[in-house]
């Protein structure tokens, strides 16, 4: 059984054989997940558009966004079991593999009309993200040096609103010109593409036989399950991916609702909060890294420090101006603590289980991206006001600072 109180396995020379650079791999596997997400996301950029071509209502339509996050939610951690027992390289080539089915599936299905058939086509398609995600997260922690994994892995995860961005903007583009069915065939180049200069910057190559990645033990998984100090970061990870799906979701209606701005111009606002991910997860990791000499806890108490009394402020001010200025600061320093939380949880766990830890992280995450808005329109809904939403948010917040305040650095976890 892997005992927590262990010092991780020497990582002094992390590139494996066979693989060219680090940096090239980071990059390889950054612009695989930018696509990944993009394709995740385009459908919600035409919405309109699949709801006539489909013949189904906006609840039903709002089905075929959420449901790869409900994939994810359900495959993350087998998906990190697995890992722990398979070369990440070999995972990835799979994972792209089932992608490029779900989107030729989902083309045959929404050129049928078929609703049923594209939504299990888009269930498919989350769970091979997920295997990507994840072992991508596993892939590039471990072959870079361990005095820049939280940079490493920041910069990784920009992908996701960069891919964020990119489905939303190309997805209508398409549409609009060539018709919808075409988005999937576009999103099928991009994703060999990038998947072909991963393969050349050695990304799919076998590592070296390696004996701390021959599985975890079920007592292991089961350590891992127990180990507080791994949850208290999976629960931040849980408040930080709730308040940007919360806040990306609802708050565009809100403007909208409250003050002059249209519900585009108020959107355009609000698209500056994932937008920040790309500089504030970077920055988490590289702050962490060069400045903080690989300390992950001043970076999650520094995030929360400024989430929690921003977003408490947002229950007191009504003027348009000044939410969007607390937003700008929410979808900031939220994410600056989503730049680090995956190499925190990574540092307090042995090598053999940190595929099944970032798997355990990265599904709790994901379950705050999937009931944040749900709960939000719950709460609008039985009271008709987004106070309650905020009220919401700001005890996310709370917690998240609670938590983040008794989580132990990794050097001290022993």
């Amino acid at each position: 059984m892997v005992e927590f109180d262990q010092t991780r396995i020497d990582r002094s020379s992390p590139m494996e054989k066979g693989r060219e650079s680090p940096r090239g791999l980071l990059l390889g596997a950054w612009l695989l997940a930018v696509c990944g997400s993009a394709y995740l996301i385009a459908p919600a950029g035409i919405l309109p558009v699949l709801t006539a071509e489909l013949a189904i209502g906006a609840a039903a339509a709002s089905w075929i966004v959420s449901v790869p996050y409900a994939a994810e939610a359900v495959v993350g951690l087998p998906a990190g079991r697995v890992l722990d027992r398979f070369d990440a390289g070999r995972v990835v080539t799979a994972a792209v593999v089932g992608l490029l089915v779900a989107i030729v599936w989902g083309w045959f299905a929404g050129g049928e009309g078929d609703y049923a058939s594209f939504l299990a086509s888009r269930f498919l398609g989350g769970m091979a993200f997920a295997a990507l995600w994840i072992a991508s997260i596993d892939l590039v922690g471990r072959s870079v040096d361990p005095r820049n994994e939280a940079t490493a892995l920041g910069f990784y995860t920009t992908s996701g609103p960069v891919g964020l961005a990119l489905g939303l903007a190309l997805a209508p583009v398409v549409a609009s010109r060539v018709g919808w069915l075409a988005t999937f065939p576009v999103q099928g180049c991009l994703l060999t593409l990038s998947f072909v200069a991963f393969a050349l910057v050695g990304g799919t190559a076998d590592p070296p036989s390696n004996d701390a990645r021959s599985g975890p033990t079920v007592g292991a998984l089961a350590d891992v399950l127990g180990n507080r100090r791994v949850w208290s970061v999976a629960a931040m990870a849980f408040v930080a991916y709730s308040l940007l799906l919360l806040f990306s979701g609802w708050m565009p209606s809100y403007l909208a609702t409250t003050s002059d701005l249209s519900l585009e111009e108020g959107g355009l606002l609000v698209a500056l909060v994932p937008a920040l991910g790309v500089l504030s997860r970077s920055g988490g990791g590289l702050v962490s890294d060069r400045l903080m000499e690989r300390r992950r806890r001043p970076i999650a108490r520094a995030s929360f420090l400024v989430v929690a009394p921003a977003t408490a402020a947002l229950l007191a001010v009504n003027d348009a101006v000044l939410i969007v200025i607390l937003l700008v600061l929410v979808g900031f320093f939220v994410q600056f603590g989503i730049g680090v939380f995956f190499s925190y949880a990574r540092d307090l766990v042995p090598d053999a289980v940190g595929g099944t830890t970032v798997a355990f992280v990265s599904t709790v995450g994901i379950l705050g991206s999937f009931t944040a808005p749900i709960v939000a329109g719950t709460l609008i809904e039985d009271t008709g006001a987004f106070d309650a939403v905020f009220g919401y948010a700001a005890l996310l917040a709370v917690v998240g600072l609670a938590f983040a305040w008794i989580a132990p650095e990794p050097r001290d976890a022993g």
